[in-house]
């Protein structure tokens, strides 16, 4: 029976010291499905936050990566996927893998001119901000938008300018680095003492808020910004939910995760956003930096590293190997 590599978060915590790599066995491939040799996966929050013992409904072992890009290296005669083409899979985590067999229906087709590194990271922030602002964005009223340092958070600016409308920015750290600071109205730092102040003035007719953080930091911008009454939440970078009893009681909150669009929501609809974010990736829209490369045989390198330098950590992955010792 043909072996793999896999990352396996053996239990809940820091994903440096819980995950490591081991060979699987793979089963022969079902009708189907589609054998994908894996290239390139991101190291994302909410792959982190998902190790981390967050959601209750993940069980481990825990095999992680929500996102990422893989050649085709075997499928049924009418699956519609040429061998050697890359796709993206969606609705499953596994994607810090060396091999693994996907859903012929959750493959999407990368565009031959898309690059690696950017194919790689099409899927869980562009498809993210694509829907956020197509939903919930319906005037030319300043945005905010928290963790603006994020990669997630230069493509709501970025789409935000592309309809005209202003970006309000906060970050947590006067040493947190905005990717395109041409993109931002303002950009306020929370660390400085007259910061709710200049929030409030920047994003005075603001209807919505973008939160990436959740906790208290959350429900300290919405208590500074009266006039908004929508908060989209899309991710807990603090580790802490919303304390809604300190929200405005003319304040809706919205919870914005794709697991929803990809696993509740039209497969049509789903495609049509990834032609849009291919289109934006290409016209150089939407980029995400990538801030270093690690063999997955080096996960606990890359592990530690992530989130740092300004960009994503990206995993290669070439196939199956031997160089990788059990448990590296």
């Amino acid at each position: 029976m043909e072996t793999a590599l896999a990352a396996v978060a053996t239990r809940p915590g820091a994903a440096h010291l819980v995950t490591r790599v081991e060979p699987v066995l793979l089963p022969p491939r079902a009708p189907g499905s589609v054998r994908l040799r894996m290239l390139a996966a991101p190291i994302n929050p909410s792959d982190l936050i998902t190790i981390a013992g967050t959601y209750s409904r993940t069980v481990f072992p825990f095999r992680p990566g929500f996102e990422g890009v893989g050649e085709v290296v075997e499928a049924d005669g009418d699956a519609g996927l040429r061998l050697g083409s890359r796709v993206v899979p969606v609705r499953s985590a596994g994607s810090w893998s060396s091999v693994r067999d996907v859903a012929v229906g959750d493959c999407i087709a990368v565009p031959a001119d898309i690059p690696l590194d950017q194919a790689a990271t099409s899927f869980v922030n562009p498809l993210t901000a694509i829907t956020a602002v197509e939903q919930f964005v319906t005037d030319r009223r300043p945005v905010v938008v928290t963790a603006a340092s994020s990669t997630i958070a230069d493509h709501f600016a970025a789409l935000l300018a592309e309809v005209g409308t202003p970006a309000v920015g906060v970050v947590r750290s006067s040493r947190s680095r905005v990717r395109r600071p041409e993109l931002w109205s303002a950009i306020v730092r929370s660390d400085a003492e007259d910061w709710r102040l200049r929030l409030g003035s920047a994003a005075a007719d603001a209807q919505v808020v973008f939160d990436a953080v959740g906790g208290d930091h959350a429900a300290v911008v919405m208590e500074t910004l009266a006039r908004v009454r929508l908060l989209v939440s899309y991710g807990l970078l603090s580790g802490e939910p919303i304390d809604t009893t300190r929200l405005r009681p003319r304040v809706a909150l919205r919870f914005l995760h794709l697991r929803a669009l990809v696993h509740d929501g039209d497969p049509t609809l789903l495609r049509r956003r990834f032609d849009r974010a291919f289109a934006l990736i290409r016209g150089g829209v939407l980029h995400t930096d990538i801030a270093s490369t690690v063999p997955l045989c080096d996960i606990t390198t890359a592990l530690e590293h992530a989130g740092r330098g300004g960009g994503k950590t990206l995993l290669r992955v070439s196939g199956p190997t031997v160089r990788c010792s059990r448990g590296r």
